[in-house]
């Protein structure tokens, strides 16, 4: 599988690498792992990199599966910040897609092509982008 998470309970944070083709499947199967792994908890930052992503392999029913996923999962992940790093116009504007369908969640979402800024977004708990 070309997702992989690491837990780190020191600093509060799940990285997420993913590389190639993204799948829809796979991709709900490492979020559904992730939320019902006992080191995670509601309220974590999640720092996902996208930037080794070279294709969404996403349908538009896939797309509405995982949605509905991410909506029931909510309430694990919790008050969390979540940045996404992308590397390509394609994946910043699906990822942004993504955070304006996910609508009011709590889950406060941002979407970077730069690491750093993303690392320093997760890490300024007081910001109010």
């Amino acid at each position: 599988m070309p997702i992989t998470y690491q837990i780190d309970p020191e600093r509060n944070l799940v990285t997420v690498s993913a590389h190639g083709v993204l799948k829809e499947h796979e991709y709900r199967e490492t979020r559904a792992e992730l939320a019902s792994d006992s080191r995670f908890h509601s309220g974590m930052k999640v720092l996902e990199d996208f930037r080794s992503v070279e294709k969404h392999a996403f349908t538009t029913e896939s797309y509405k599966r995982f949605i509905e996923q991410e909506i029931l999962l909510q309430p694990i992940f919790g008050n969390g910040r979540h940045a996404i790093v992308t590397h390509s116009d394609l994946h910043y504007g699906l990822t942004r897609q993504l955070i304006g369908e996910m609508g009011t969640s709590s889950q406060e979402a941002q979407a970077f092509r730069n690491m750093e800024e993303a690392e320093t977004w997760l890490s300024n708990e007081d910001d109010q982008e």
